[in-house]
């Protein structure tokens, strides 16, 4: 009986180990508590690119390596990261400057800081960068209401305004209020996916031809929109938004997605609270399968969800009160998540690429439970059965 006790409580802590995500905390860099709104990427040698912004500026560190740039404490905001196929890590960002404007600029580390063009108006300009295949840069962004796209592909930055406000609408709060997320396709030609402030989420594409398709993917009369997005190698784009609706005091999370070249939603998560999901981040892994990181409504609290066989998994709470609610995913080759966000001890990435120390310490719970189950009521059937022999 003890020895089928231990080889149930081998067998179990086994399966517990490897069967279950065990998600590793760990630090991106020696840095203060005053760092914020993180993004993540990895490049073809799987080493992780982060970019932050702190009271000082923006850094940028190479994760494992002594690389940091910063930027001026002016800038307002900044894009996703990418890296191009020369490993630069890339994005855009928005730059107050002293007559009061907004310049959209783009950042290349190792070259000079490109100014894409100067957005006069309102001082929440979304901005989103894309790299194709020859190491183009693609961005878009909203400024004045309206929705513009830029590309250095010719060599130069050109700008082009891809959808124009309404005049009726054009002081409208709500068509100020852009957030934008620029993809690009097998054969380089760009794709946005965009929310619009209590409106509607959208998507535009550009054709062979230069023109510009728009199409709703879903609208509405109030809510706050978020969206993310992502394109497979099939060219069928994954999107997440979040929603509330004041009149019932809800919330709620929607995957959308143009396979078969209509768009199909699906809910994946509803909350009783007003309060919607925030700081969506939407990535694939290799079997093009998407899944997401979220702040919980209510609270800082980052949790994940996956699509696994086509359907999604209930969801894993990561960090429970992170230092804000932003929060970046990416996978590696080996289809590995890691996500980044700020805590007190500063910018932190989880992941559940971990070793089996970190593994076993995780699970110590769990193992616990199992020993209390399993092996202590083996022991006293054996102590019992000694003690009632004649």
């Amino acid at each position: 009986m003890a020895a089928l006790a231990v080889a149930v409580l081998m067998i179990g802590t086994a399966t517990y180990l490897y069967a279950n995500s065990i998600w590793a905390h760990r630090g991106a860099g020696s840095l203060s508590d005053d760092a914020w709104s993180p993004k993540l990427a990895i490049d073809g040698y799987e080493r992780l690119h982060i970019l932050f912004k702190t009271e000082y500026g923006f850094y940028y560190y190479v994760i494992g390596g002594d690389h940091s740039y910063t930027m001026s404490a002016g800038t307002a905001r900044s894009s996703n990261l990418v890296v191009d196929d020369l490993e630069h890590a890339c994005f855009a960002y928005v730059l107050q400057t002293v007559a009061g404007t907004y310049a959209v600029g783009v950042y290349v580390k190792d070259s000079p800081v490109h100014v894409v063009s100067i957005a006069d108006g309102t001082d929440d300009v979304s901005p989103s960068i894309a790299v194709d295949s020859e190491g183009h840069l693609h961005v878009s962004y909203s400024a004045g209401g309206d929705l513009y796209y830029a590309t250095d592909s010719s060599g130069e930055w050109e700008v082009t305004e891809v959808l124009t406000t309404p005049p009726s609408d054009m002081d409208s709060f709500e068509w100020n209020r852009w957030q934008t997320v620029i993809l690009v396709d097998s054969e380089d030609s760009p794709h946005i996916v965009y929310g619009i402030y209590t409106t509607e989420i959208g998507h535009v594409h550009r054709l062979p031809d230069g023109t510009w398709t728009n199409e709703t993917i879903a609208e509405w009369d109030g809510g706050v929109p978020e969206v993310t997005a992502a394109i497979d190698s099939d060219d069928v784009i994954h999107a997440c938004y979040a929603v509330t609706d004041p009149l019932t005091s809800s919330s709620e999370l929607v995957y959308a997605s143009n396979a078969g070249g209509t768009w199909t939603k699906t809910s994946i998560l509803r909350s009783d609270l007003v309060m919607g999901m925030t700081s969506l981040s939407l990535a694939l892994r290799s079997s093009q399968e998407p899944a997401i990181s979220f702040s919980v409504p209510g609270s800082y609290d980052l949790d994940y969800i996956c699509m696994t066989d086509g359907r999604w998994t209930g969801a894993e709470r990561i960090v429970k009160n992170p230092l804000t609610s932003e929060c970046t995913l990416c996978f590696d080759s080996d289809d590995r998540p890691y996500i980044a966000y700020a805590s007190g001890n500063g910018i932190e990435y989880a992941t559940t690429s971990v070793t089996f120390s970190e593994r076993l310490w995780s699970a110590l719970p769990g193992i616990s439970l199992m020993v209390l189950v399993v092996a202590i009521p083996a022991v006293l059937i054996r102590y019992v059965s000694r003690v009632s022999e004649p």
